[in-house]
C-alpha cells in the first residue's frame, strides 16, 4: 500500500509539471533553453550571425588624441580683442582646386580644430568659405585664361584659433602666404560660397583614387604634424609615387611619418 501511494504522488507531481510548461509561451521555453548549462549548437550559431562585428576604431577616433605642433612664428598675430577674426589661408587662380586640398589635409592633420557648417561659435571651431579675392578680368586674354582669382577664408569665433591655424598652415606649407585680418579681407571682390571639400562629412584621408597632390598634402602635414622636418617640398617630387602613396594613407600622422623618414633621398 505504501508503494502504491508513493507511484501515485510521484504521477501526480509529473502531471502537474507538464501542465505547468505547456502552460508557457514559446519564448518563455526558449529563455530557459538559453538558461541551461552547455552549448546549444543550432542557437549558438543563429545568434552569433545576427551580432555585428565589433566597429573599428576610426581614423577620427585615432586622430582625435593627437596634438597640433607648433608652427612659425607669425609677423601680426591678430589680437585678442578682434572680434571677427579670420585666416585667409590659399589663394588660387579660378579652377585651380589645390588651396583646397592643402587646407583640407592640413585640418585633418590637426584635429583640435573642429570644422562646423555655420558661423564658428566656440574657441578652435572654424568655418571655411570661398571668395573671390583681388583683381578681376573682364575678358580672357586666351581661351582658359582665369579671370579671377578665390581665396580659402578661415573664419574663427577666437583670434587665438586663427592665430594657431596660421601657425599649424604654415609649418606645413611654408611657401604659402596666410594673411591673418579682422573682418573681411579687404582684397575680397566678390561674394562668398561654401568650399565642398571643407564640409564637415567632406573631410577625409586620401584614399587610393585620389589625386596626387592629395597623397602629397597629407604627408607634408602630417610631417609638419610630428615635427619632422619636411625633406618632401612641392609636389613632394623627392618620393617615389608608389611609396608617397603607401604612406600617406595611413591612418595616423604617426604612421605616415614612420613611413615616410626612412625614404626621401
Amino acid at each position: 500500500m505504501v508503494l502504491v501511494a508513493c507511484l501515485r504522488a510521484a504521477l501526480l507531481s509529473s502531471l502537474g509539471v507538464w501542465l505547468l510548461c505547456a502552460c508557457e509561451s514559446p519564448g518563455t521555453a526558449a529563455r530557459a533553453q538559453q538558461s541551461l548549462p552547455g552549448p546549444v549548437p543550432a542557437l549558438s550559431a543563429r545568434t552569433a550571425a545576427s551580432v555585428p562585428p565589433a566597429a573599428p576604431a576610426t581614423v577620427a577616433s585615432e586622430l582625435a588624441t593627437s596634438q597640433p605642433v607648433s608652427g612659425p612664428p607669425l609677423e601680426k598675430p591678430l589680437p585678442d580683442t578682434c572680434t571677427d577674426p579670420r585666416a585667409v589661408l590659399a589663394v588660387r587662380k579660378n579652377h585651380d582646386r589645390s588651396g583646397r586640398i592643402l587646407v583640407q589635409q592640413a585640418l585633418l592633420a590637426n584635429p583640435k580644430f573642429k570644422v562646423v557648417p555655420d558661423k564658428a561659435q566656440q574657441p578652435f571651431e572654424i568655418d571655411c568659405y570661398e571668395t573671390i579675392y583681388g583683381t578681376k578680368n573682364f575678358s580672357r586674354k586666351y581661351p582658359g585664361d582665369p579671370m579671377f582669382s578665390e581665396a580659402i577664408v578661415a573664419r574663427c569665433a577666437a583670434a587665438e584659433t586663427c592665430n594657431q591655424l596660421a601657425r599649424v598652415f604654415l609649418g606645413a606649407f611654408p611657401e604659402e602666404r596666410v594673411e591673418l585680418v579682422c573682418g573681411i579681407p579687404p582684397k575680397t571682390t566678390g561674394g562668398f560660397s561654401r568650399v565642398a571639400e571643407l564640409a564637415p562629412a567632406k573631410l577625409m584621408l586620401p584614399d587610393t583614387n585620389a589625386p596626387l597632390d592629395a597623397y602629397c598634402a597629407r604627408a607634408r602635414a602630417c610631417l609638419a604634424h610630428e615635427a619632422q622636418p619636411l625633406g618632401l617640398g612641392v609636389g613632394c617630387v623627392k618620393l617615389e609615387r608608389t611609396v608617397l602613396k603607401k604612406c600617406a594613407t595611413q591612418a595616423t600622422c604617426s604612421a605616415v611619418a614612420a613611413c615616410i623618414k626612412p625614404e626621401p633621398k
